[in-house]
């Protein structure tokens, strides 16, 4: 019963994904569903029905999301002819101050307080035979890729979380984990304190946080929130750094960074969630750098034949992702 129950919830989920990963769910909730008894039962049902009901939004605004972001690269490749046709809309429309300001968030500056971002791209996970496009990668496959890095001096990876953060009065706040290289990715460094190294993101190591520099300001307004202690999911979490006033990454949130903790030892290929960045090496071309990855990726494949058939890398410009 519990087994067509989870089934049925999964048909909310678009199709594709559901194929992909349905039997994969099925087989978690059933963990899940033998380890409740009692009342966690209703719970896990519960939380179960919240979660894929949210899954199912973020999906489908996803493929929103693309679709707009393909229109948007398209503009980002054609770029007389989209300031052609703004600056004719804003002497057909009105003020030109409105124009300006889609001009310089759209093409010349994505990403206020980031440095050269003509140089950073987004690599992206996909697999042409089954559909899949734009997907987000595996630890795994992140990690092998970090250590090749052709043509990229600085390869990072993030994901958008959220997490309680304790005090008079806890918050639910969004944020972001972040791996260490994401500073050299987008050229940019803390304001005061120190940026996350290899060892903050190590499993287990002492939690750490570095706060955006309006949250710090909004949680500590009659001191300094550098080296304080925050309650962050219930577990003391120090604060090693504040980042640039301005800097509103990822998709414009500024709260909170992570480290992105990765265990190789408890970690597989088929969980994908991370996306990823780079920034081009001297000399180096996104041409090139597509080329490179694939070729890793195609060795990949062959290495890791149930998890990797059919998967291929995309390179493309981050500042037409990030508009």
């Amino acid at each position: 019963m519990n087994h067509r129950a989870y089934r049925a919830l999964l048909l909310i989920l678009p199709r594709g994904f559901r194929d992909e990963f349905a039997d994969e769910m099925t087989a978690v909730f059933a963990e899940q569903r033998r380890r409740s008894h009692g009342a966690g039962v209703i719970a896990l049902w519960l939380s179960t029905i919240a979660a894929v009901t949210v899954l199912s939004m973020r999906l489908r605004f996803d493929q929103l999301r693309t679709d707009l972001r393909h229109t948007l690269r398209s503009l980002w490749h054609q770029k007389t002819f989209t300031l052609t046709a703004v600056a004719t809309l804003a002497l057909a429309l009105g003020p030109m101050t409105t124009v300006v300001s889609l001009v310089n968030g759209v093409l010349l500056n994505p990403l206020p307080g980031a440095k050269s971002m003509d140089r950073v791209v987004t690599v992206w996970s996909e697999n042409p035979g089954r559909n899949r496009h734009e997907f987000p990668w595996s630890e795994l496959n992140f990690v092998d890729h970090r250590a090749r890095k052709q043509g990229l001096s600085a390869f990072g990876a993030f994901v958008s979380t959220s997490a309680t953060i304790g005090g008079d009065v806890p918050q639910q706040v969004e944020g972001a984990w972040v791996s260490e290289d994401m500073f050299d990715v987008l050229g940019v460094s803390v304001a005061r304190g120190r940026r996350f190294v290899a060892a903050d993101m190590a499993p287990g190591a002492p939690p750490t946080i570095i706060l955006g520099h309006d949250f710090a300001r909004a949680r500590f307004p009659n001191g300094d929130a550098l080296n304080q202690t925050l309650q962050v999911d219930g577990r003391p979490t120090t604060i090693i750094g504040i980042l640039p006033e301005g800097l509103r990454f990822p998709e414009g949130e500024d709260n909170f960074w992570q480290p992105l903790t990765i265990d190789p030892a408890r970690s597989t290929r088929s969980q994908t969630y991370l996306r990823t960045m780079g920034r081009l090496a001297d000399g180096a071309s996104i041409e090139l750098v597509d080329q490179q990855m694939n070729q890793d990726a195609a060795e990949h494949e062959k290495q890791y034949t149930d998890s990797n058939a059919g998967y291929r890398v995309a390179v493309t410009p981050a500042a037409a992702q990030l508009t």
